[in-house]
């Protein structure tokens, strides 16, 4: 529910309200469809207007790129921080957590990033494409190495593998009712570990 209606005014403040609009999104997201999500049920669990809502971001999807450049940047500092380990698994091991622990930005690659992409405003798109491309970077740096690839058609690839990867896992381990039901009904059971599978993924690029 709304408990302050107060305009931001200082940098710090409309931070603030951006972080607030961002965790009301995920938590929603988390909870129910992308479709079933309004701007008005973002603002109920701030402490943003409805109308303010509108002077931070245009549209929901704008509000969901913002959570997803969020976990995006964390995600990228946290994997620059394996290029140092040496040891294989540990290596798969601790991708793996980052990858479960972000697991929203799976979900969103799967289910709403093309759509999403094209309802929000080019210079906030350019923002996340300039994210993006530090992280192929990072990327790039993990794959030399861990898999002591100095080719940059190589790397290329294995950069690719992984993007399939992401855009894969969540609705492979995250089936929904009724698909499990067709499933059922077709007599085509796949039970996949959400860690177990990204492990194995992880394997096989890596």
């Amino acid at each position: 529910m709304n408990i302050d209606f107060k305009r931001a005014h200082t940098e710090t403040q409309i931070e603030q309200r951006q972080i607030e609009i961002l965790k009301a999104m995920e938590t929603l997201y988390l909870k129910k469809s992308f479709q079933d999500i309004r701007m008005i049920d973002i603002s109920s669990l701030t402490s943003v207007t409805r109308t303010s809502l509108y002077s931070y971001y245009k549209n929901k999807e704008e509000v969901l790129l913002g959570v997803l450049k969020h976990h995006f940047v964390l995600m990228t500092e946290e994997m620059r921080d394996l290029i140092s380990l040496n040891d294989r698994d540990e290596f798969i091991s601790s991708l793996a957590e980052i990858l479960m622990k972000h697991f929203i930005i799976l979900k969103i690659f799967s289910k709403n990033l093309a759509d999403m992409e094209d309802h929000v405003s080019l210079d906030k798109l350019v923002e996340f494409k300039k994210d993006f491309k530090v992280f192929k970077e990072v990327y790039f740096e993990l794959v030399e190495k861990q898999k002591n690839i100095t080719l940059e058609e190589e790397k290329t690839l294995s950069y690719g593998l992984f993007i399939c990867f992401l855009y894969g896992a969540y609705p492979l381990t995250h089936p929904t009712k009724m698909q499990l039901e067709a499933m059922k009904q077709a007599s085509f059971q796949i039970d996949l570990d959400f860690k177990n599978f990204i492990i194995g993924a992880l394997k096989t690029i890596f």
